[in-house]
Order: structure tokens, then C-alpha cells, then sequence
């Protein structure tokens, strides 16, 4: 059986909202706490925008407001008014018209809770976030935060120029971060795992993604000249990097079986120590032919020396021009240094 509220009078009747929280005004956000879209400034943002609802009194106006405050409805606007059948005339009257007041303050509200938060986006992400033509985010909280939270903490347009970005910077690398010489294989890998971690982001993109197989394309673009290009046609055919990974490693393994392994290969001649070689070696000569010459080709040739004075260094050269060589002795033809015999590498050397 329904109540009876037919004595029910006009001054039993009272208004459900706090008006000192519903006169309350919303600050405003200072220009340079604006959210940029920037993932990682989003959280600090949202703690000050939903602080600066706080104190305007229009928290309560939004899911996701309401989660972060703990705010209700009820404690701001109080709960809906009801109207019953057995209201006498004047405080049914007086009903209908409290509880189209607080469904009215309550819009009007919520019209306010949009614009404080629109108005605290940086105005290149607002005109991201906010189309003009979507008059449903100006009006609607729960729908505007949708927009904001829904799509990795940004929008399509500004997470995906970021990655897009992300994936023009990735290079071939031929060295590891600490300068030491990548094989081919390690350099495959190494970049693989740049393009399998940039396709997991993709993928988390919200509706901004893009294909694994593009990513495989761009890879297979950044392939160095050499042997791995020759299969490049077969290597664009893969649908995951996976695959390309497994298709590229027997070309990467045969470039390093193909690396010279010799390391005098990697090792710059000294040119100049070799022309200093070569301009002692003619001045030994020079000295042997002068020699030669003076004496007339006979008694005093280098044979006419006795052993003994070509190994006695203390007594100095039994001849001009003559130098000191550590196993032969007093030598007419070479030094320690271009002695064959303790140097064999000189040999052959022109």
C-alpha cells in the first residue's frame, strides 16, 4: 500500500543541494600546467585538474573524477527529488519544480566541469581531443574523460607521430653501446628487438596501429649494401619480424663467416717506419759499394776481417760504414734491426 503523504505540506519540502558548494567557481589552470599530451606529464596533470574540480564543487560530476575524489552526487546535489501521487496540489507542484531546478543545476554543472577541464589542455591537444563539431564533449564529463583516458593516456594523432618518430631514428647499428664491434648476427638481432619493442607500442596505440608487416617493410629498407641485399625480395615477403629474423640470420652468419679473420687485415701499415727501413738499408749499401771501391775490390774486403774483429763491439768498426749487428757482428751490410736472421718478417719486403 502506497503512503499517504496528502498531508504533506510546501515547508515539508527542502532544497536538496549544498548551495555553498554549487555557487563555489572552478579555477582556473595556470597556462604552463596545461596537459601536452605527453604520457608521462599526464598523471601530475590529472591530480591538479581533478583538485582544482575539488574545490569548484564539480568533482562529483564524472566517473572518473568521482573514483579519484571519492566524491558523490548525493553529497553535492543530494539525492533526486521524488514526487509522490498523494502530494497535495501545492507540494506537488513545489516538487516538480525542486526537482527540474536540480536536474538544470546539475547540467549546468556538468557544462562547467567540461569547460574546466578543456580549458586545461594545451590548445594543440584540444583541438585533438575536442573536435569542434562533437558537442557531446562539452556537456557530457564521462564522455570527455573517455576521450582523454581511452586512448593510452593521449590521442591517436599525438601517440602516433611519437612512434612514427621513434621508428625513423632506428639505425642499422654495426657497434654496441660501449663502442665494442658488433658481429652481422648481433647487428640483426640488435635491431629486430628495436622493431618487435616499437610493434608491442603499436600495438598498444589505441586506434592508432600499424601493421607488422609495415614494420617488417622499413626494416628490410635499412638493410646495409652487401651480401644480405641480394635476398632482399624474399626477406620483404614476411609477415612478422620473427620471420624476417629467421630468414636473415643464414645470410648475417655467412657475412661473418666471410669477415676477414686474419687481424693484421684490420691493422694500418706504418708507412713512414717502412721508408725509414728501406733509406738504412741504401745507406748500407752506399757504404759497402764505397768500400768496395777504395780498396780496389781486394785486400781489405769484408772477408779479410777476422772473425774474431767482427765479433769485438768494443773496438768499433773494422771499416767505415760498418754497423753492429747483435748475431752476425760488425756487419757492411746491416744493422741489428735489419738483420734477416733475428727479423725474419723483413724478408721479401721490398
Amino acid at each position: 500500500m502506497a503512503a499517504d503523504y496528502s498531508n504533506f505540506t510546501v515547508s515539508d519540502l527542502s532544497i536538496p543541494w549544498s548551495s555553498a558548494i554549487v555557487e563555489r567557481t572552478i579555477p582556473s589552470m595556470p597556462a604552463e600546467s596545461r596537459w601536452d599530451g605527453d604520457p608521462e606529464t599526464y598523471a601530475a596533470w590529472d591530480t591538479e585538474i581533478c583538485g582544482l574540480l575539488t574545490q569548484g564543487g564539480a568533482d562529483c560530476l564524472a566517473e572518473h573524477t568521482r573514483r579519484i575524489t571519492g566524491s558523490t552526487i548525493e553529497a553535492v546535489f543530494g539525492s533526486e527529488v521524488e514526487i509522490h501521487s498523494t502530494y497535495s496540489p501545492p507540494a506537488h507542484a513545489r516538487a516538480t519544480q525542486i526537482k527540474a531546478q536540480q536536474a538544470a543545476l546539475i547540467e549546468q554543472r556538468k557544462t562547467q566541469h567540461c569547460a574546466a577541464v578543456v580549458a586545461s589542455l594545451a590548445p594543440g591537444v584540444r583541438s585533438l581531443i575536442v573536435p569542434p563539431g562533437d558537442a557531446d564533449l562539452h556537456r557530457d564529463p564521462d564522455k570527455l574523460w573517455g576521450a582523454i583516458t581511452g586512448r593510452a593516456h593521449g590521442t591517436a594523432a599525438l601517440v602516433g607521430p611519437r612512434l612514427m618518430q621513434s621508428l625513423y631514428a632506428v639505425t642499422w647499428e654495426t657497434k654496441a653501446s660501449d663502442g665494442s664491434a658488433f658481429t652481422v648476427v648481433q647487428q640483426l638481432e640488435s635491431i629486430v628487438a628495436e622493431y618487435q619493442a616499437l610493434n608491442a607500442r603499436f600495438a598498444q596505440a589505441g586506434d592508432y596501429k600499424l601493421p607488422e608487416v609495415a614494420l617488417v617493410a622499413d626494416l628490410c629498407h635499412k638493410i646495409p649494401a652487401g651480401p644480405m641485399r641480394l635476398h632482399i625480395a624474399e626477406f620483404r615477403q614476411k609477415k612478422t619480424l620473427s620471420e624476417l629474423l629467421v630468414a636473415m640470420r643464414p645470410d648475417a652468419m655467412s657475412a661473418d663467416d666471410q669477415a676477414p679473420t686474419d687481424l693484421s687485415a684490420f691493422v694500418s701499415v706504418d708507412r713512414s717506419a717502412h721508408a725509414a727501413a728501406i733509406e738504412d738499408m741504401r745507406a748500407e749499401i752506399a757504404a759497402l759499394r764505397a768500400l768496395v771501391a777504395s780498396s780496389g775490390g781486394r785486400g781489405d774486403s769484408p772477408s779479410h776481417i777476422s772473425d774474431e774483429r767482427r765479433r769485438d763491439r768494443a773496438a768499433g768498426p773494422p771499416r767505415s760504414g760498418w754497423r753492429w749487428c747483435d748475431h752476425h757482428g760488425w756487419s757492411p751490410s746491416h744493422s741489428t734491426e735489419a738483420c734477416f736472421y733475428l727479423h725474419p718478417e723483413l724478408k721479401g719486403r721490398k
